[in-house]
């Protein structure tokens, strides 16, 4: 999913996770984890998008390996996502929510400047309406780097939301979750 709000999720909880890694891990030894996401949050993205309330609720597993160089700096980051971790999209006002399995792997590579590389490959969101097919995907693979979209291989209705701004490719899930 995905948009900003989720690569922000993501970012906190590396964060998170870089706060408790072990300053002396060694280049040839990744760190590797395990959490539960179990996360309710007010939409940043998707509620100005559609105008109204909309709540965001993150469900799942996620395993993570980190790697250091030699002298302990972080260099990359994976995340896998099972195909068990759900995002929810909820009009608080009407009840009427979405789900979707979001099975993916984010790849983070951080730079000596302090910039860095995200690249998510996999299915972060598929939202469906029966009889109707597909009205919010995120799904191929895309590279952002410094805040733009360097590549990209299929449909991101979530990042070209939170990345570029871009409103059109959520409307339709702004129109369902309004009925």
């Amino acid at each position: 999913m995905l948009a900003l709000r989720t690569i922000r999720r993501r970012l906190l909880a590396i964060v998170a996770v870089l706060a408790l890694a072990p300053a002396t891990a060694s280049a040839a030894q990744p760190e590797f984890y395990t959490r539960y996401d179990d996360v309710t949050i007010d939409d940043p993205f998707l509620t100005p998008a559609c105008g109204f309330p909309v709540v965001a609720h993150f469900e799942g597993a996620v395993k993570g390996r980190n790697f250091y160089d030699k002298e302990g700096n972080l260099v990359r980051s994976f995340e896998t996502y099972s195909h068990r971790y759900l995002p929810t999209f909820t009009n608080p006002a009407t009840g009427t929510s979405f789900t979707s399995s979001a099975p993916a792997v984010f790849r983070y590579e951080y730079h000596e400047d302090g910039t860095f590389t995200f690249t998510v490959t996999g299915l972060q969101d598929n939202i469906t309406v029966p009889g109707e097919g597909s009205m919010f995907r995120d799904a191929g693979k895309i590279v952002i780097e410094g805040g733009d979209i360097t590549f990209e291989a299929g449909r991101h209705d979530e990042f070209r939301l939170f990345v570029l701004g871009e409103t059109q490719q959520v409307q339709e899930l702004c129109e369902a979750l309004a009925a």
